[in-house]
């Protein structure tokens, strides 16, 4: 076994690693990997450090995949050598793990932006495709493909230097995965067809998902993202976008690169024209202007900064907090994009020619989300089998085999799948949408009551229930799917799953069941349909185990003896949810139970 590097102790602040670089605050945390702010005392700058950390439930063959993984990503990054590409400075091996160290970049993601500030000008969102484009070019010149452009792995700093960061599934051109075989990375929402559905992706493939990002941009949602990642799924490969109505001239980009037909697809030279066109069409700007008040959007495109990572078995995952400060390309900046007076001499070099990117871009208001009208089929029917679904896997890689066969007949309307767009209800509100409502004293749906020291909680993301009072809530999963709680005493933590398979709760858990195995003393106390159907479902399964770990999710190197029971049901309004809770094995009979059943009695979608 090459696995040794697995049994270390993990960063410290004050730490010295490699020799040289002294390890600051942390600066986020994935189900992979550490980063942290740190100073390399040789040279005396500011760095950023990524620690390889692994999950337990890895095998040994998984463990030197990672592995492999992360000196790829450092490898990759490096040959593009692109103001664009965040820089590495170095790997070291300390502790039996690689740890990469790259420069730090003060700023934001597209994905905070758009959600702090709101959508962009069609000239302001085309000059930051250009130097997308640009960086995704000179990865394409190395034979390198990203895999995961979105809006999150997009940096801006004060000055205007956008950097694509993350090249942590990045491949090979022409290379289907880096991953088992069936399994595929990225984030759903921003996946390709070709992608989708197993083929080996080319450049192409980055230019649908830099389509997606320039949509969200200026219209403030996903075209895609629907209420379930299978649905999501369904309209990449079977739904035209919604035409943008914000876009101005990026509107033929957008859809160019948006064709389904990958050979069809609009060029990368007329592409990148069109950009430009666009980016040079605003003859002044505001740059010093003060930014209008901030406008959420409706999608921010997946988790930004990571607050606690958590997930169901202790595997590391971010969630939506906008409080850190540094990237990797790192967090949030201290300084939003409303800087002084801009000076030219600061702005990176391009290779477009397109002026500097400003410090404040001039965002418009991002419209109300409306539903998708009911999405057209083309005559092909989806099967979808997922592997390892985002509540075991955690993070953005999520498994699924997507297969896409011609119609015959009338089958698809005469039987369509049950988790089709068809099938789907209007798009769930945006999890991080707003903060949740609770009341101690309203009354469910159902009539009744929170009893002493509950309280009726309104989640943003269409749901209520009765939780502990002062538990506190945060955002995980690659889409924003999963709804955190932590209750006040820290013995007790709630998950929501909003994205599930569909119609099979007990099915479902019988597939996941193998990747939660692999924890530490996982055993199965019971995986069984659910009876009575709690109030406005049609059908629940529950799963109830134990094994050892940290249920809470803060420390993935805890052993303790841990319980969880996880309800999935399916809606009379055909959503679907995963009710977890989890506790440590010493206060489940009498504390973590009665929660248990308190919270999935008075569950209600909305």
């Amino acid at each position: 076994m090459r696995g040794g590097y697995v049994a270390q102790t993990g960063g410290t602040r004050g730490r010295v690693v490699g020799g040289r670089y002294r390890l600051g605050t942390m600066l986020g945390r994935g189900g992979m990997g550490t980063v942290w702010r740190a100073v390399d005392e040789m040279l005396h700058r500011d760095v950023a450090i990524k620690e390889l950390r692994l999950p337990d439930h890895l095998d040994d063959e998984e463990k030197e995949l990672a592995r492999e993984r992360t000196m790829r990503e450092a490898r990759t990054a490096a040959r593009i050598g692109h103001p664009n590409v965040v820089t590495i400075h170095d790997v070291v091996e300390d502790g039996g793990i690689p740890w990469i160290v790259m420069e730090l970049v003060e700023a934001q993601s597209l994905a905070e932006i758009l959600e702090t500030q709101g959508t962009l000008t069609p000239a302001d969102a085309a000059e930051l495709g250009l130097k997308v484009l640009d960086a995704l070019i000179a990865a394409d010149q190395k034979g390198v493909l990203h895999r995961d452009v979105k809006p999150a792995n997009i940096l801006v700093t004060p000055h205007g230097r956008v950097v694509l960061t993350d090249f942590g599934i990045a491949t090979a051109t022409g290379t289907a995965t880096l991953t088992t075989t069936g399994m595929l990375v990225g984030s759903p929402d921003f996946l390709s067809p070709e992608r989708a559905e197993g083929k080996r992706p080319l450049l192409a493939a980055d230019l649908w998902s830099l389509a997606v990002v320039l949509y969200m941009a200026v219209e403030g949602r996903n075209p895609f993202r629907r209420g379930t990642m299978i649905s999501t799924l369904n309209a990449i490969l079977n739904d035209e976008a919604d035409p943008p109505r914000h876009a101005g001239g990026l509107e033929p980009v957008i859809a160019g690169w948006l064709v389904k037909d990958v050979d069809l697809r609009m060029s990368v030279e007329d592409g990148a024209r069109i950009l430009r066109e666009v980016a040079n069409s605003t003859p002044s700007r505001q740059y010093g202007a003060v930014p209008p008040p901030p406008t959420p959007v409706a999608d921010p495109g997946g988790p930004t900064t990571p607050a606690r990572p958590y997930d169901p078995h202790g595997h590391a995952q971010p969630s939506h907090d906008t409080g850190a400060t540094g990237h990797p390309g790192g967090n949030t900046p201290p300084n939003s994009w409303s800087q002084p007076a801009y000076s030219p001499a600061e702005a990176s070099p391009t290779r477009t020619g397109v002026p500097p990117q400003p410090p404040h871009i001039p965002h418009t208001p991002a419209p109300p989300h409306q539903p998708s009208p009911e999405p057209r089929r083309r005559g092909r029917i989806v099967a979808v089998v997922v592997l390892v679904v985002a509540l075991i896997a955690g993070g953005a890689a999520v498994g699924f085999l997507v297969t896409r066969d011609d119609d015959k007949g009338d089958k698809a309307t005469s039987n369509p799948p049950a988790s089709g767009p068809a099938t789907q209800p209007q798009t769930q509100p945006p999890a991080s949408a707003a903060p949740p409502t609770a009341s101690p004293s309203a009354s469910a749906s159902n009539g009744s009551v929170p009893p002493a020291g509950y309280e009726l909680v309104k989640d943003p993301s269409g749901f209520s229930l009765f939780l502990p009072k002062g538990a506190t809530r945060t955002v995980s999963g690659a889409s924003g799917d999963q709804i955190k709680y932590l209750t006040a005493d820290r013995q007790t933590v709630y998950l929501i799953g909003l994205t599930q398979i569909g119609n099979d709760p007990k099915g479902n858990f019988t597939r996941i069941e193998p990747t939660a195995e692999k924890k530490d003393g996982y055993e199965r106390l019971q995986l069984r349909d659910y009876t009575p159907v709690p109030a406005g479902a049609r059908k629940a399964a529950l799963w109830e185990y134990t094994w050892r770990g940290d249920p809470i999710g803060e420390d993935t190197t805890k052993r303790i003896p841990s319980h969880a029971s996880n309800l999935g049901i399916v809606t009379n309004g055909n959503r679907d949810y995963a009710l977890y809770v989890a506790s440590y094995e010493t206060n489940w009979d009498t504390v973590s139970l009665d929660r248990f059943k308190k919270m999935t009695e008075s569950f209600q979608a909305r």
